[in-house]
């Protein structure tokens, strides 16, 4: 978002136009289509698109960090699909697979790879994890209250947790090339028992999602956006597709709830090997006076 201050005049006319025009769309077919329209200009930013999109776009995000030989942590590996994806476009990298789930592990045998039956969180011990069947990929570590997943039945069961800078010092791994977490709002905390390993560098580049299930966690991007930034990371949201977009200061329209977005932090020596998004000078004058103008009303 822009420097408001550059908008004032705008704001005035809004502020007079506005109250008239929404007089005529105040219906709720007239409402439902500017929700949807509201919807889809999300979307183009990479806001929720990480929400039923498959992991093609997650994946072609962090090809630029992931050569053959790499390491790589897959935190929340679920049933492998991301892994399986890398290794189908890279080849053999040394992978760590983590996933607290019981009923995961017959679809985690992947060659080459190290599976951790364990959820990833602040610190080494137990945790009840929620989950609404076998092999969930909405499993978490919060209880859930999306209203996406209203009509799901939760059962509660407790799990392994470790934490990241314990596996890297048991395992004497000293450098993560990617890590890759999809842990439905538990994010934050696995990053928080990561803080060696931040504190030194260790981990190049990772991708974490932002939405519902921070509510559910009472995290907010805010948090994300102070800790990376702080250890020398740039973050960019990954849009529909695969292409990167740099966030280059937090914002409270960050603060995006609804579906999924996903999300890359590269350390700053290492973001020479991102391609940046080219975006029309006009197009971004339109998002940025749009919300701007909202803001100030």
């Amino acid at each position: 978002m822009p420097e408001l201050w550059r908008y004032k005049r705008t704001a005035q006319i809004a502020k007079l136009l506005i109250p008239a025009v929404a007089k005529l769309l105040s219906s709720n077919r007239a409402q439902l289509a500017i929700s949807l329209s509201e919807t889809a200009a999300a979307l183009l930013q990479g806001k929720g698109a990480g929400s039923g999109w498959g992991v093609s776009a997650e994946v072609t995000a962090a090809m630029p960090f992931i050569r053959a030989g790499a390491t790589v942590f897959d935190v929340g590996a679920n049933k492998g699909e991301w892994s399986r994806a890398v290794q189908d476009r890279v080849g053999k990298v040394r992978l760590f697979l983590f996933e607290p789930q019981a009923m995961c592990v017959s679809y985690l045998q992947i060659d080459g790879a190290v599976l951790t039956q364990a959820a990833v969180g602040e610190t080494d011990g137990r945790a009840v994890l929620h989950s609404p069947g076998d092999a969930a990929g909405n499993a978490s570590l919060h209880e859930r209250k999306d209203t996406h997943f209203d009509r799901q039945q939760f059962k509660s069961n407790e799990v392994a947790v470790i934490s990241i800078d314990s596996f890297m010092e048991a395992h004497a791994v000293e450098l993560v090339d990617f890590l890759k977490m999809d842990i439905e709002g538990h994010e934050l905390f696995a990053l928080r028992g990561a803080a060696r390993a931040l504190a030194r560098g260790a981990i190049r580049a990772m991708s974490f999602e932002f939405g519902g299930g921070n509510i559910n966690s009472r995290t907010y991007f805010r948090d994300y956006w102070d800790l990376l930034t702080r250890h020398g990371y740039e973050i960019y949201r990954i849009l529909p597709g695969g292409r990167r977009l740099q966030i280059v200061r937090y914002d409270e329209d960050m603060e995006y709830f609804r579906g999924v977005s996903n999300y890359v932090a590269v350390l700053a020596r290492h973001s020479n090997r991102l391609q940046r998004t080219p975006l029309l000078q006009p197009t971004i004058q339109a998002i940025q006076l749009c919300a701007a103008t909202t803001a100030i009303i």
